[in-house]
């Protein structure tokens, strides 16, 4: 078997999603900054750090978006892949809400698992907060399992749980 190229991994993802998926770009930003604004702010605060990794590819973050036809960015997702460690780090999955229950949500997890397969990795996880019952479910729905509870971590006064998924 041929070894993993990471950087060709986006051209091999037509296998796994019909949907249009591509790495995230520079040019990006200014559309992620108000994804980042509406969605994750009010949740997890500041995603200045976090957008500036997924640009740049900092802190071996690995970013792809569901852009649409009309070339407006409608989800993404973004994953830490620390040389390491055995598992893949889901930082972010988001969609809009008016594109929630079209596909997306599922191919851009898709298109995350995949790259922890061919990265070798064992498990991939996710934290998400207790109260956003939305994003639990979605992962249950994908055979995430409750790994731990985190109390203060990310958010002051709130409860994170710790969801993996083992790579098959």
């Amino acid at each position: 078997m041929a070894a993993f190229e990471k950087e060709n991994f986006i051209d091999n993802l037509k296998n796994v999603s019909i949907m249009p998926i591509r790495k995230v770009e520079l040019k990006d930003k200014e559309e992620l900054e108000e994804l980042a604004n509406k969605y994750l702010v009010p949740l997890y605060g500041d995603q200045t750090k976090a957008l500036n990794e997924w640009l740049t590819g900092y802190n071996y973050k690995h970013a792809w978006v569901f852009e649409a036809d009309n070339g407006e960015i409608e989800g993404l997702v973004a994953v830490s892949d620390k040389p390491d460690k055995n598992y893949v780090k889901l930082s972010t999955l988001v969609v809009k809400e008016e594109y929630l229950n079209k596909g997306i949500g599922k191919s851009l997890l898709e298109v995350a698992l995949e790259y922890a397969k061919k990265s070798g990795k064992k498990e991939i996880s996710v934290t998400v907060g207790e109260d956003v019952e939305d994003s639990f479910h979605f992962f249950k729905k994908y055979d995430f399992k409750l790994k731990k509870e985190l109390q203060d971590k990310y958010r002051e006064g709130k409860k994170e749980l710790v969801l993996v998924r083992e790579i098959k």
